[in-house]
């Protein structure tokens, strides 16, 4: 079960950077918390990738390499 806090920052994140392509729920009201951590997941993907692209992949040719590189 997320803590207030856990729940909090992950549907922040959803906010921010979106979620499941489907996702039908408006403010992640009515979610369970596997619901929210299947959206925070793709989140945080989407985050980490726009944090890589902003970095120009650390000089390395794609968010793959630059990633399998840390």
């Amino acid at each position: 079960m997320l803590s207030i806090e856990e729940r909090e920052y992950q549907e922040d994140m959803i906010k921010t950077y979106g979620s499941i392509p489907d996702c039908d729920c408006e403010n992640c009201n009515g979610c369970s918390d596997n619901q929210i951590e299947e959206c925070y997941s793709i989140a945080s993907s989407d985050c980490n990738s726009e944090f890589a692209e902003l970095i120009n992949y650390g000089g390395y040719d794609s968010e793959k390499e630059f990633w399998d590189n840390l």
